[in-house]
């Protein structure tokens, strides 16, 4: 019922009650005005369906341009080089059964993708490409292995015939003090123990893995001096702990070379074999007397 029929058909009543009856009939015109139309309230289902398509079709134009990228001579031509590289991994490769299985492994699925899957264009040249790297690689390091290598082996028999012809050197004519001998012998202990360690590297990685790196040259070239000044640190540590002990060092009346002398040159040779061993050890030291402190060197 419109209320403004409702007041008209009414027209006995009073002022007050008259007026009071228009006062809620417009009210209750806003009220309807306010409210929304019944297809702004209605719910709406909130599930997204998609249609489900057996295979996702293709453009056409780009179709066409991949199959003119990809003609039959650029296929032939990638055949040709996986036809290649197989040559050359059974020939370069047989030395690492791990390497040639890898690079097989590449090269067959680049060839399942030549013959069956051209759109995998890209990730077939990708692999082709690694396998050429790891064959160049190969290359360099055997190359190096008997050039740089090979400048390496005399570089540590000069140091080794020099730290061997010093043992014979009386360094007592030109320094005087008690101990100096023995410091000495510790020295050259470590630097020998350094010139094994560069022969001993040479041999596991010209022979064995046939990958002598020429990055790792001035590692080579410093490990017989720091083998020497190492063999030098090992015989002043070794000495603290013998003081501590109370035991009693080397005197006038002793041998040229004791069992302690020995034992300390025998530390030096392993310092200098083994240098990050004694470098570990130099670290821990130095945080245990200075615990604050941060070692940035490497």
């Amino acid at each position: 019922m419109n209320p403004l029929s409702a007041i008209e058909s009414d027209d006995r009543l009073g002022g007050a009650d008259r007026l009071q009856n228009i006062t809620t009939a417009r009210g209750l015109m806003l009220e309807e005005e306010a409210l929304p139309e019944e297809s702004l309230t209605e719910q709406v289902s909130q599930d997204f369906i998609l249609e489900k398509r057996a295979t996702v079709m293709p453009d056409i134009s780009l179709a066409k341009q991949v199959t003119h990228y990809l003609s039959q001579e650029r296929r032939e031509k990638l055949d040709r080089q996986i036809e290649t590289l197989y040559n050359r991994v059974a020939r370069e490769l047989n030395d690492n059964p791990k390497d040639v299985s890898f690079a097989l492994k590449r090269l067959q699925q680049a060839h399942d993708i030549v013959l069956e899957d051209m759109w995998r264009y890209e990730e077939a040249l990708c692999w082709i490409t690694e396998i050429k790297t790891m064959l160049l690689k190969k290359q360099t390091w055997r190359r190096w292995s008997y050039t740089w290598g090979v400048f390496v082996f005399f570089y540590a028999l000069i140091w080794l015939t020099a730290f061997i012809a010093a043992f014979f050197i009386d360094i007592t004519t030109w320094i005087a003090g008690g101990n100096i001998l023995n410091i000495w012998f510790a020295s050259l202990a470590g630097g020998i123990g350094g010139v094994v360690g560069i022969l001993y590297h040479l041999y596991w990685h010209v022979s064995i893995r046939v990958d002598f790196d020429r990055q790792y040259l001035m590692n080579y070239l410093i490990q017989p001096i720091l083998g020497f000044m190492l063999g030098g640190v090992i015989f002043l540590l070794s000495n603290a702990g013998f003081i501590l002990a109370g035991a009693k060092l080397l005197d006038d009346s002793a041998p040229l070379i004791d069992g302690v002398q020995l034992f300390q040159m025998l530390l030096g040779f392993l310092a200098g074999f083994n240098q990050q061993v004694v470098y570990s050890a130099i670290d821990r030291i130095i945080r245990r007397l200075l615990p604050g402190h941060q070692n940035s060197a490497r």
